[in-house]
């Protein structure tokens, strides 16, 4: 009946919070969840999975809000099992939903929407994280909030609807989402409004583009350049690989951003100067010619260890000339022990002919692979054969005394790092988000870090050192201690700092300081990890029982010792504690919603709110009896 929805729902003697079992807006007291723009006596109740009811017959409006917060992931079972993803989104502050109901029901208050759905757009990207495993689905969220706003500036092409539009795409991170912007600032163009500026990285393109096409000329050829040359595989491969990937960040045109073209020019040229041409011709020869020698009949008559060392080296050889991913030195080393074994049978070695495949080899070697360490030897060996050479008559041990020399220095040239592993794993670091982690293990990290760069940096280390400097990063990167969670804590501390310690008992106040100042001390330590999470969960559980034990110094009606001041004393630190955590819930909103003469009168309750509380007691829900197209889009 009539009077019983009234007694349910009239305030309490104690609070204008509370009815019987109901919430009420009362003064301002349920902004939290019923939103700016409700009357005072709205009433309605939340529910834990994260579902509300509103009800405010002033409006004659009804919402019921079905959320499902509790079927997202828990954050972190072994910090609060009942903390979920959904705590975190826009939605889980109930009475936004509401707010924008009655600005866009019954203000028709554009402003005010847009207001709301760029604070959505903010606090969604607060939440985004690259590295979390959310964080892709966070960001079509953000990307639809964007849309809605756009589209609101399409339907209705007004300034501050344009001016909001602009807002909200310029929240977004121009590097990372440089290719949403471009699309939000077409459409943004298209209404009149100014694009997002963008970086031009023109310059970029163009680099790539000269460097992709030099590629191209070698992809072209192939791998194979003639009969006996071609590229060692193992740089052939990475070569391909990073030309490859230099196409696709080419064909993204303009929507490419500043990392992705740095890190394809850098490794291209990476790739591009590591390219080994291996010339094989002379270990051919060298293999053709131990072939016909054996075919002579030269092992015949040998010693048997001779013989096996003889065609050892000779299978050596023919498996070095297959290999394509043999190195410069295996090749000249091949050639060289073939030569050894003719000197175990007797027969000259070292003459002007050998000595001239040596020098040919030599020629082929690119000292801009190999460390400067033993280059001048090299240099110094390689010229005085090629003066030797250029003699009419040349002496045997001219010949053979320089043929040592130049093949001692060339298997003495050490070849330059492979950094490509190191490169990444340096990228990969500086991509971590070093927030999650303790300050000393996050230190530590960064000083390493700035150790490997410089053997990166450092054209003269050797692989051994290369190994060493990605084996120290990689163990500093899992020596990062994770931090405790103190993001509850944190939010309890700003909403402690809020309450106002005069209206309450001096005991209660001391120890509520003591708890808070407590709570300070380890918000502010760097170094509590997640392994200690529990000095964060009881720094929280102290100051939360600190605040829930402040007593009133009367009960907020006057009528201290009416029999109703425990009932005062909750109620009105239960509308403190709401204010206080809604602070900022009416930004962007011209009215509160309080003797507003555009709200319509009733003439008293309208019947329908009898209907829906008995729908709500045998467990049905209604959805908002009045809607609007635009909210649909929200």
């Amino acid at each position: 009946s009539k009077n019983t929805v009234e007694e349910f729902t009239k305030r309490k003697a104690s609070s204008p919070i509370w009815g019987l079992g109901w919430w009420r807006e009362g003064d301002n007291g349920r902004l939290w969840y019923f939103g700016t723009q409700s009357s005072s006596n709205t009433f309605g109740h939340q529910g834990w999975t994260g579902t509300l009811t509103v009800i405010d017959p002033e409006s004659d409006l009804i919402v019921v809000l079905l959320t499902n917060k509790i079927n997202s992931p828990v954050i972190d079972n072994s910090i609060n099992a009942n903390m979920f993803l959904g705590n975190k989104f826009t939605t889980s502050t109930l009475g936004t939903i509401p707010t924008l109901i009655y600005e866009s029901m019954i203000h028709n208050n554009d402003d005010a929407i847009d207001a709301n759905l760029a604070q959505m757009v903010s606090e969604n990207l607060k939440l985004y994280n690259s590295n979390n495993y959310t964080g892709e689905a966070i960001l079509k969220s953000v990307y639809s909030k964007i849309d809605t706003v756009i589209t609101r500036a399409e339907e209705n092409k007004t300034s501050s609807n344009i001016a909001y539009a602009e807002e909200v795409v310029a929240k977004l991170n121009v590097e990372e989402n440089r290719k949403q912007i471009m699309k939000f600032n077409e459409r943004i163009k298209n209404v009149g409004g100014t694009p997002i500026e963008l970086p031009n990285y023109s310059s970029e393109i163009e680099a790539l583009n000269k460097l992709a096409e030099e590629s191209k000329v070698i992809v072209d050829k192939g791998q194979d350049l003639s009969e006996h040359v071609h590229y060692q595989t193992s740089t052939w491969d990475k070569f391909i690989k990073s030309y490859n990937s230099s196409m696709d960040v080419l064909s993204k045109g303009i929507e490419a951003n500043n990392k992705e073209l740095n890190t394809a020019i850098e490794e291209l040229s990476i790739a591009k100067n590591a390219l080994v041409k291996l010339d094989k011709t002379n270990l051919n020869k060298a293999i053709e010619a131990a072939n016909s020698k054996i075919a002579e009949g030269i092992l015949e008559e040998v010693d048997e260890e001779i013989k096996i060392s003889f065609n050892n080296a000779l299978e050596v050889a023919k498996t070095v000339y297959n290999n394509k991913d043999t190195g410069v030195q295996d090749i000249v080393k091949a050639y060289n022990d073939i030569l050894v074994e003719y000197k175990k049978l007797g027969i000259p070695v070292g003459d002007k002919n050998n000595l001239s495949d040596l020098v040919n080899m030599a020629e082929a070697i690119n000292l801009d692979r190999f460390l400067s360490k033993g280059q001048d030897e090299f240099k110094k060996a390689l010229q005085g054969a090629k003066d030797i050479l250029s003699k009419e008559e040349i002496s045997e041990i001219d010949s053979y005394t320089s043929y040592e020399s130049l093949y001692k220095s060339m298997m003495q040239l050490v070849l330059k790092a492979d950094k490509s592993e190191l490169c990444k794993a340096i990228a990969n670091t500086e991509e971590i988000n070093l927030s999650l982690y303790t300050e000393n293990s996050k230190t530590k990290l960064l000083s390493v870090l700035e150790a490997v760069k410089l053997v990166k940096e450092n054209q003269e280390v050797t692989q051994e050192e290369v190994e060493v400097a990605l084996e120290s990063l990689n163990n500093a990167i899992k020596a990062l201690v994770k931090s405790a969670d103190k993001s509850e804590l944190e939010s309890l501390i700003r909403k402690a700092e809020g309450i106002d310690t005069n209206k309450y008992k001096s005991e209660g106040v001391e120890r509520f300081m003591k708890a808070l100042n407590e709570a300070k001390i380890v918000m502010e330590d760097k170094n509590i990890s997640e392994d200690n999470q529990e000095l964060v969960n009881t720094s929280y559980s102290n100051l939360n029982s600190a605040i829930e034990a402040l007593q009133l110094k009367e009960s907020s009606n006057g009528n201290s010792g009416n029999g109703s001041n425990n009932g005062g004393k909750e109620d009105n630190k239960d509308q403190e504690d709401s204010n206080i955590d809604n602070k900022n819930n009416d930004k962007g909103t011209n009215n509160n919603g309080k003797g507003n003469s555009d709200l319509p009168g009733t003439g008293g309750t309208s019947p329908i709110i009898y209907v829906v509380i008995g729908a709500l007691a045998i467990g049905f829900g209604a959805y908002i009896f009045r809607k609007k197209s635009t909210l649909d889009k929200v």
